[in-house]
């Protein structure tokens, strides 16, 4: 059966904000969140192997903001997935949200083991340690590769992460 838009971005809507209720919680239940992204995750790839890149212009930013959300939270293995996606991404340039295909290059390079473009993923040792950068590759220049996409500066966004 196929899909309208509407239904499309309703759905894609919906995994999203499920996504993101128990993501925001004070106290983080990491099984139920691996639950919710294992069913997110398939239903947002057979949405995607079927109609392709949820674009804004077909879609509405809403729904396209939130299908890359789905894909940026799948984890390493779905990493073939993820480049898959990244390529509709670059094909589809005008179409998109440029800080979107930012931080999802930076999350697949760093799933990679490689240096990331933009500087938008960091982690920490434990809870109580500071956030720390993945390696950055070509750090002198990464402020001028995250205007283009409408990132701020490293340190505004390092700023902001500490709070």
């Amino acid at each position: 059966m196929k899909l309208t838009q509407q239904q499309i971005s309703e759905a894609i809507i919906k995994m999203a904000e499920e996504d993101q209720k128990e993501r925001s919680k004070e106290t983080l239940d990491w099984n139920k969140i691996d639950a919710i992204d294992k069913k997110n995750n398939q239903e947002i790839k057979n949405i995607i192997n079927k109609y392709g890149l949820i674009g804004i212009k077909e879609y509405g930013k809403d729904a396209s903001y939130k299908a890359w959300l789905l894909v940026q939270h799948m984890p390493e293995e779905d990493l073939p997935f993820m480049k898959m996606y990244l390529v509709l991404m670059q094909e589809n340039f005008d179409d998109i949200d440029k800080t979107n295909y930012a931080l999802l290059s930076d999350r697949i390079n760093v799933y990679e083991g490689t240096p990331q473009i933009y500087g938008s993923q960091t982690h920490s040792e434990d809870d109580d340690s500071d956030l720390e950068f993945h390696p950055i590759k070509n750090i002198d220049t990464v402020d001028e590769k995250r205007k283009e996409v409408g990132l701020n500066s490293l340190k505004e966004y390092a700023e902001w992460m500490e709070e």
